[in-house]
């Protein structure tokens, strides 16, 4: 079995590529947009937040709109974003 992948280490490639592709490492930040809330059911993006945020990443984890702006912190590294959309359907 392949060892982890951590950040700054080449690793799996995508189908179709024939050279390897580097992690980039922390303190790199990510932006994950999703249509779940952060709930207490996870998805698989809920569990990469996670897992981003444990190798060191920041992570911002935005939620489907909302009534108000807010930003809560989750884990250490992991935020939560609600937002209020300027124009309907944003």
């Amino acid at each position: 079995m392949d060892q982890p992948l951590v950040p700054g280490q080449t690793g799996a490639v995508p189908t179709g590529r024939t050279e390897a592709s580097p992690i980039p490492p922390p303190p790199a930040v990510i932006y994950l947009i999703s249509p779940q809330p952060w709930q207490h059911i996870h998805v698989s993006k809920h569990h990469y937040a996670l897992l981003w945020a444990r190798l060191g990443y920041t992570v911002y984890f935005i939620n489907p709109p909302a009534t108000q702006n807010a930003v809560q912190q989750v884990a250490p590294n992991l935020y939560q974003v609600h937002y209020v959309p300027r124009q309907k359907g944003l």
